[in-house]
């Protein structure tokens, strides 16, 4: 049966987004009229690595509605759900308790903030949706009534309502489509280098650093466009717009979600890549990203790299605060790449020697002779008496004698000689030119960098850059007793 939201059912579910979504990663007016706009090509792949695939059902109906907003709308729409909610309250909707809005946020947020975070981070070409602000609200539901044993109240909700919002950096859909183009023109006009797969990621890496720099405050600071259009972003920006040059080029490519430090209420986020081998490695182009507006510098310290050293200051969270995150497993190696240079010089001499020999001889004799005798009596007595007789021999004899003789011979020589000279080089990942004991990045080392050091080890802070300066494996006190060598110059760093 349909009803219409209560007062407290409509707070409760209006407040669900906005009292989950307040994690800041590494750090809105509606308008009713969609203006008729040609659709962004979507680079979203069924067959790629997708968030999406690992939801449950009534979440997998809300991550299929989402994909369908690449192209902004503010019109209010419903899923249905397919496994209906049930909800057990303490009390009638009219008279909410605490307990029973934590109680029905929980549920519906369990079954719709998956799918919605799933399919942001799955299609970073949606840029426009502000998920912290958009109203959600019930469809079909009932309330059945008042369960004198159990003492509660049963809600089933059958159907979730959404009312989206544009993100605080858009004024109106027609300036949503505005970037959408100059998103699409920059992904179109994208520098792309290499043949290879390695070669391709490696320019995606710099060409994004070099482009834009980590700006909390910028405008589009977690969207593809602060990394493409309009510098500044933060590592949600960098991570979606990684994503969208390889989900171009049909890399897959994945979004990781972890550093999740509760007490701040903040996390860092970095992606997973999939190389010819068939292994995962991660890539953090933030942490790649050296220095700050207009700055060029950039390192490969986290490129394409294995759980042995990526893990050492970074860690995965499957839980990002309801959403469940299953990633691809990590090679435990670094990828290095097999990029071998071959020029070959061949000289060729042939040498063939043919001979032929033919005779040949003919003799033809021919003899005939013809003998022909006529012999002709004739006798009659008469009164006149006549004799006639008539001998004719006749031989005839030829003879023909031909022989023929034909020799020919012939004789080609050449020679054949194959030099080859091959040449091979292999390209390894670029080096980071920094020294390790350099922490701040700064050129030197110094005593703010053994306060860094000192500070990671008693857990005050996550540093951004390995601080592992033994090279022991390890990360303890041990590397601060280093770096105080180093900088005394007692010993030289290895």
């Amino acid at each position: 049966m349909r009803k219409f939201l209560s007062s407290a059912l409509a707070l409760a579910a209006s407040a669900v987004i906005a009292a989950v979504s307040s994690i800041s990663v590494c750090a809105a007016s509606l308008s009713a009229s969609v203006p008729a706009v040609k659709s962004v090509k979507s680079n979203f792949s069924e067959d790629a690595y997708n968030h999406g695939d690992y939801l449950d059902d009534n979440n997998t109906a809300v991550y299929n509605a989402f994909k369908k907003l690449t192209v902004p709308n503010l019109t209010q729409f419903t899923v249905t759900l397919p496994d209906p909610i049930e909800i057990t309250l303490s009390s009638y909707p009219d008279d909410f308790s605490d307990e029973d809005s934590a109680a029905f946020q929980q549920a519906i947020f369990e079954n719709c903030k998956p799918g919605i975070d799933s399919v942001l981070w799955d299609m970073p070409e949606i840029i426009w949706l502000d998920p912290a602000t958009m109203q959600i609200g019930l469809g079909e539901y009932e309330i059945g009534g008042y369960n004198i044993f159990k003492r509660s109240y049963t809600l089933t909700v059958y159907q979730i309502t959404f009312k989206p919002a544009l993100a605080s950096g858009y004024s109106s859909v027609s300036e949503v489509n505005e970037y959408r183009e100059k998103l699409q023109t920059a992904v179109d006009e994208f520098p792309i280098e290499g043949e290879t797969r390695y070669e391709q990621l490696k320019s995606i890496h710099d060409y994004i650093i070099k482009f834009t720099y980590y700006d909390v405050n910028s405008r589009f600071y977690d969207s593809a466009v602060g990394a493409m259009v309009e510098p500044g972003v933060v590592c949600e920006g960098y991570a979606k717009s990684f994503k969208l040059m390889c989900d171009e080029l049909g890399i897959p490519c994945t979004i990781v979600f972890g550093n999740f430090i509760s007490s701040d209420n903040t996390g860092h986020v970095w992606n997973y890549v999939q190389m010819e081998d068939g292994n995962w490695y991660a890539v953090d182009a933030t942490w790649d990203d050296l220095d700050g507006e207009d700055g060029k510098e950039l390192k490969y310290q986290y490129f394409l790299k294995g759980s042995d050293s990526f893990f050492i200051n970074h860690t995965e969270v499957s839980d990002f605060n309801i959403t469940s995150l299953v990633y691809p497993d990590l090679s435990e190696k670094d990828y290095y790449p097999d990029s071998v240079i071959t020029t070959t010089s061949t000289t060729t001499s042939t040498t063939t020697t043919t001979s032929t020999t033919t005779s040949t001889t003919t003799t033809t004799s021919t003899t005939t002779s013809t003998t022909t005798t006529t012999s002709t009596t004739t006798s009659s007595t008469t009164t006149t008496s006549t004799t006639t007789s008539t001998t004719t021999t006749t031989t005839t004899s030829k003879t023909t004698t031909s022989s023929t003789t034909t020799s020919s011979k012939t004789t080609t020589s050449s020679t054949t000689t194959t030099s080859k000279t091959t040449t091979s080089s292999t390209t390894a990942p670029p080096v980071d030119k920094y020294d390790k004991c350099d922490l701040n990045r700064d050129g030197e080392v110094n005593a703010a960098d053994l306060v860094l050091c000192a500070k990671a080890m008693m857990g005050e802070i996550v540093p951004e850059y390995p601080w592992d300066v033994n090279e022991d494996n390890r990360t303890n006190v041990f590397d601060v007793v280093y770096m105080r060598k180093i900088i005394a110059k007692i010993i030289t760093a290895q």
